[in-house]
């Protein structure tokens, strides 16, 4: 699986890096990859390795990571100082969190309530 190729004069933030992330969901059905050069993160289909879905992330999405249940995407966006909260049914950023400078690899942990 290729990610689809990059608008005219679109560079990638790291050079040679057109992702860093790449994760399948819980179900394991789809496999979601960030692309650093469009801002976006891909959703592919395991069983037909076609592109199912595009969401737009902040500057520079790097990371990602599903919440357990499936339900939410987080990533990391390193240009943006920030991570972008995907609502994984919807494929839409639900709010993006300013978390510092450079934000990089992500864990998702559940607390007992």
């Amino acid at each position: 699986m290729e990610l689809p190729p990059l608008p005219p004069g679109v560079t990638f933030p790291v050079p040679n890096t057109p992702s860093h992330g790449l994760a399948l969901t819980p179900d394991e059905k789809e496999l979601w990859a960030t692309s650093c050069g469009t801002d976006a993160v891909y959703v592919y289909d395991t069983a037909s390795k076609k592109i199912v879905g595009k969401v737009r992330t902040g500057n520079g999405p790097a990371w990602l990571t599903f919440s357990p249940d499936g339900k939410y995407c987080c990533v990391s966006n390193v240009l943006g100082d920030d991570v972008s909260i995907i609502d994984a049914v919807k494929r839409q950023e639900v709010v993006r969190i300013k978390v510092g400078k450079m934000p990089k690899r992500l864990v998702v942990a559940s607390v007992p309530k």
